[in-house]
């Protein structure tokens, strides 16, 4: 995962918190899912760089929670679409049911 060098408010550059995160991820969900993942953040980074002019900084104005929930209810409406498409296959719905849980987990914290 590629993050910009802009400090955040704490004095931590985006950098710092890239690796903490990385480690925090590499424990809980292991190396091989990391690098099968890491190409696509890069990926979907470079997308919203050239769609935006800019690269995705923190402090630029935008709710960054609010644009993540916004992003798991468009997930969940993907995955439901692709349980009827397939059948509505096993696994498809534990994958939804968590993507909701997530989005609802950030609801939550929005109205805190």
């Amino acid at each position: 995962m590629k993050g910009t060098e802009k400090a955040g408010g704490n004095g931590t550059g985006q950098a710092n918190i890239d690796r903490d995160i990385f480690e925090l991820m590499k424990s809980e969900m292991g190396v091989q899912t990391l690098i099968l993942l890491g190409g696509e953040l890069d990926q979907r980074n470079l997308v919203g760089h050239r769609i935006h002019n800019k690269p995705l900084t923190a402090f630029d104005g935008r709710k960054f929670l609010r644009e993540a929930l916004e992003e798991f209810l468009d997930a969940a409406v993907y995955l439901r679409v692709a349980m009827v498409e397939e059948g509505n296959p096993r696994g498809l719905e534990s994958l939804y049911a968590r993507t909701l849980q997530l989005a609802a987990i950030l609801k939550m914290r929005l109205a805190a």
